[in-house]
């Protein structure tokens, strides 16, 4: 039999597929709103005040003072310099960075319209951001559509263990970092080899009980070689140092890790608690 295409009907075929990925892709990016909705009322207000964010990241949290921890005159070398800000959130972080003289362009770069549209201007006031130099892009951790080699620098302050794939992830930003540029991933929490057995064991555990008392999880916490899932409501990973130093030597960079002396929390005590670590990437110049 042979079999005619008509090809005004595989164009209208395609526009379909496409307005559906589109749709797809649009509900995934707005999975943080739906996140907020969710949330204690007082905590949901926090994420969508600008003076009450900002007061936090001042008086309740460390994230702020562990960032100016970094000797950033050293990653910033150089005129008319490109930063991506991976997972920007409210954009703290590029709005510090964009006071920077040497930097032209901050790609800031979330999956909440909230963040970018009301989060971040009104931060940016607050902080006294130059919000001229922030270019605000919604979207997803990968893929990154731009060309390789184009940004000078890459940051991301607690945001990269929410990845879903985060060798996926490295390996995009070194691509598109230029040669001798760097990737300063900021803020992580780092957990013990032995508190990742131990959380392994327990989950096990209940893994062989659930299986034999026939009980379904709706919402399961995997665990794996190489991470443990802390929430899977927002997707928060955790990874020991060796892990993290394993994904991002495994991306080809080369790999500084600083321990800061914060904790996540002000006025914390240190029980039980990791204080704030940094991991500093270079991707190699080319000889």
């Amino acid at each position: 039999m042979n079999l005619q295409l008509d090809p005004a009907a595989i164009r209208k075929g395609y526009r379909r597929v496409e307005s559906w990925l589109a749709k797809q892709s649009e509900s995934m990016v707005s999975a943080w709103e739906a996140v907020v909705e969710n949330l204690p009322p007082h905590e949901a207000d926090l994420w969508t005040t600008p003076g009450k964010y900002h007061r936090a990241l001042n008086e309740k949290w460390n994230t702020l003072k562990a960032a100016k921890h970094i000797d950033w005159e050293m990653y910033l070398k150089g005129d008319s310099l490109k930063v991506l800000d991976l997972g920007a959130g409210t954009g703290w972080l590029s709005i510090m960075l964009s006071t920077r003289q040497n930097i032209e362009r901050i790609y800031a770069l979330d999956a909440s319209r909230n963040n970018l549209r009301q989060m971040l201007p009104e931060l940016s006031k607050l902080m006294e951001g130059n919000l001229d130099k922030i270019i605000r892009v919604l979207g997803l951790f990968t893929p990154i559509l731009i060309e390789d080699a184009y940004f000078d620098l890459a940051v991301a302050s607690a945001a990269l263990h929410h990845a879903p794939d985060l060798a996926e992830c490295l390996a995009e930003v070194y691509r598109v970092l230029k040669p001798g540029g760097f990737l300063i991933i900021l803020n992580e929490q780092p957990i013990t080899s032995s508190r990742y057995a131990a959380v392994t064991a327990v989950r096990c555990g209940r893994i062989i009980k659930a299986v034999i008392l026939k009980r379904w999880q709706r919402v399961a916490k995997p665990v794996s070689e190489n991470n443990i899932v802390t929430d899977p409501i927002l997707g928060d990973k955790a990874y020991c140092s060796w892990q993290w130093r394993a994904a991002i030597e495994g991306a080809g960079f080369s790999l500084q890790i600083l321990t800061t002396p914060y904790y996540p929390y002000q006025n914390m005590d240190g029980q039980q608690r990791i204080k704030l670590t940094h991991f500093v990437a270079e991707k190699q110049a080319a000889r």
